[in-house]
């Protein structure tokens, strides 16, 4: 776990690509979790208490995928996750990503509008079309991102007898709004799907993402801005990414 930014009111974490940042599962780690047990290691150090007391209070303020990296932001006490809640309801949270996607972009910056569902069974989300004039389903959420590429790369990989060519693009992307999987399916939707996502990727960039080992999302959360619950003054937080598909354009 590594602590970006801490006071009384909130928790500024980056969570590496594979670490859930809450999960049920019995045995797995998570990011909220080692954050609960850092705060309740601190308590009993300092003699406020042990592990028996009452766990200390943290909660997520936005979350991330499990195979996404980046900034994750988490509230100490009941007053600053209220005052943080709001401002991602109200899309007050400026979010900044970088992806690197298969292929080239099909322009070299835009703006995706669409409207996501999620499944709940199957924890995934897709696009509906809602026609003109039709009003919008309480399940169905307006979810737009905009975006511009930093740079395309054309690869080429010896794989035994065979050579793999392949084109890497490397996007900035600004999320308008905070949906389910949201970049994840709106850009595979407009045909420029995410490098290592074993879910909304084509084909072509599974099978790619596998013969270059790339097991994880290509998406990083590097800058987090919010207004601060207790001064609000507005803060900013930015990151360099860890993953390695990154290194050469960024």
């Amino acid at each position: 776990m590594k602590i970006l930014y801490e006071d009384e009111d909130v928790l500024v974490i980056y969570k590496p690509a594979g670490t859930a940042t809450q999960t049920n599962r019995v045995g797995q780690q998570d990011l909220l979790s080692l954050c609960k047990n850092e705060l309740a290691r601190r308590a009993a150090k300092d003699g406020r208490g042990d592990k028996s007391d009452v766990e200390p209070y943290v909660a997520l303020i936005n979350r991330l995928d499990q195979p996404v990296e980046g900034i994750v932001l988490l509230a100490k006490n009941e007053g600053a996750a209220r005052v943080l809640s709001e401002q991602i309801q109200k899309n007050q949270m400026k979010k900044s990503y970088y992806a690197a996607i298969f292929g080239k972009p099909i322009t070299s910056e835009g703006v995706l509008v669409d409207y996501l569902q999620k499944d709940s069974k199957s924890n995934l989300s897709h696009i509906v079309s809602i026609p003109e004039g039709q009003k919008v389903p309480k399940n169905v959420k307006r979810s737009e991102l905009s975006y511009k590429c930093i740079k395309t790369v054309d690869n080429s990989l010896e794989i035994g007898m065979e050579c793999v060519k392949y084109t890497i693009s490397f996007l900035d992307i600004q999320l308008r709004t905070g949906r389910h999987h949201q970049i994840r399916v709106q850009m595979s939707h407009a045909g420029m799907p995410l490098l290592g996502d074993g879910k909304y990727g084509s084909a072509k960039s599974i099978e790619i993402s596998q013969k270059i080992h790339h097991r994880n999302v290509a998406l990083c959360a590097y800058q987090l801005s919010f207004r601060h619950p207790s001064t609000r003054e507005e803060i900013t937080f930015t990151i360099e990414p860890e993953g390695t598909i990154f290194r050469s354009a960024i």
